[in-house]
């Protein structure tokens, strides 16, 4: 687990993402989820889960209302996401396997961080 969310926290951080911009995590109840999850914070950013029995609707008007312009994707999509980079489960797999430092540790989400937003879509 520490392994795997050290690279996702490594590869993000390689992104330049915005500060504190959410990602997206797409997917089932896994390990590689729950890395994801992980990898997100450590990196210093708030993850959205959206689980992949999640209607099509739901997963455009989160990635719509979240501002969110990343989205690790352990499934397949069922729609495309306008301006969002996606990262799918192959490339995903790649950076679990890619030996990386320690993410630096600086830059983690801090205890008074929102790093999980909760998305009630009607």
């Amino acid at each position: 687990m520490q392994i795997y969310s050290d690279n996702i926290a490594h590869y993000l951080i390689q992104q330049k993402l915005p500060i504190g911009s959410p990602v997206i995590v797409y997917g089932g109840q896994t390990f590689s989820m729950l890395a994801c999850f992980l990898g997100v914070v450590k990196a210093g950013h708030p993850y959205i889960p959206v689980d992949d029995q999640s209607s099509p609707q739901r997963l455009v008007d989160i990635s719509q209302r979240s501002g969110a312009e990343f989205c690790l994707a352990l499934a397949n999509l069922p729609v495309d996401l306008e301006d969002i980079n996606l990262v799918k489960d192959e490339k995903i797999k790649k950076i679990f396997a890619t030996a990386h430092q320690n993410a630096d540790k600086r830059i983690f989400t801090q205890e008074t961080d929102i790093f999980y937003p909760n998305y009630f879509i009607h």
